[in-house]
């Protein structure tokens, strides 16, 4: 992999970020500001708050980070960093940038809004619209069958109801994808 990318320019010093000194293992005022962004918006969206802590702490550094200098800095279990990671990558929200003076692995935050909010739209959002549509089919179909033994004026505000909801995943489906193309 390379060592640079368009979206996220590192400089090749890798002193600052990669270096396991004592003053690398404490997060500046800064860096725990943005991790604290980060935190606070997957948890808005149902993912692991550690997810947010770890992008938040890469995205708030000018140079790729180590494992172990995320897993110091958050005070988080290496699975944590790990699985963390790994959902971040498949995510398209970081990636892996090979060390100038060793081997190991620094993790860069991807910055493009529009390629972060397509990936999950499209593996997030989309899979769930579509169980929704059948729960909501599914519901119809209930509602059908205990239409017999409902108040006519219940089965009447239920069907209003269902309908608001169809009406309501029909705009989703409509607006989501444009949210993805606006950013």
């Amino acid at each position: 992999m390379s060592s640079t990318s368009s979206t996220t320019p590192f400089s090749s010093d890798s002193r600052v970020a990669g270096a396991e000194t004592a003053d690398a293992a404490v997060q500046t005022p800064f860096e725990a500001e943005i991790v604290a962004v980060f935190a606070d918006l997957v948890t808005l969206l149902g993912l692991p708050k550690s997810m947010g802590e770890i992008y938040g702490l890469i995205f708030a550094s000018p140079e790729p980070l180590a494992f172990a200098v995320i897993e110091q800095k958050l005070r988080l279990s290496k699975g944590s960093v790990s699985q963390g990671l790994r959902s971040l990558r498949e995510l398209g929200a970081i990636q892996a940038v090979a060390g100038e003076s060793d081997r190991r692995e620094r993790w860069g935050a991807t910055v493009e809004l529009r390629k972060l909010i397509g990936t999950i739209l499209r593996d997030r959002l989309v899979p769930y619209l579509e169980r929704q549509d059948q729960r909501i089919a599914n519901a119809d179909h209930l509602l059908e069958g205990e239409a017999l033994v409902l108040d006519p004026a219940h089965l009447k505000a239920l069907r209003s109801r269902l309908d608001k909801l169809q009406t309501w995943q029909s705009r989703a489906r409509t607006f989501l994808p444009l949210i993805g193309k606006m950013l």
